[in-house]
């Protein structure tokens, strides 16, 4: 695999959707069997908020995953930490988002 998307989006009333869209090397093939899924939600401290294996496919090579976040939980920047296996190799991206 040589291309990931990972993209994050605000669904109201409180919910995050994060979407991975899967590339082979020409960029146009999109990867449909990734062996597994780890996506998780880290909050500002560091502190784990919520870690997923088994995100929705929506298609060949897209995948998403949403979280919830309450108006309990911390304001700040969030990681979030997507990463698969592929073809026996270990692949992670990573974006933030904020919480305010």
């Amino acid at each position: 695999m040589s291309h990931q998307e990972l993209e994050i989006t605000f669904v109201p009333p409180n919910t995050i959707r994060c979407t991975l869209t899967l590339y082979e090397f020409d960029r146009t093939t999109p990867i449909t069997d990734c062996s597994t899924h780890s996506v998780k939600a880290v909050e500002p401290d560091g502190t784990e908020h919520s870690e997923e294996t088994s995100p929705t496919n929506n298609s060949d090579g897209t995948y998403t995953q949403d979280f919830i976040i309450l108006n309990t939980d911390p304001l700040g920047v969030y990681d979030l930490i997507w990463s698969i296996t592929y073809d026996a190799k270990p692949s992670t991206e990573k974006v933030q988002f904020k919480v305010k």
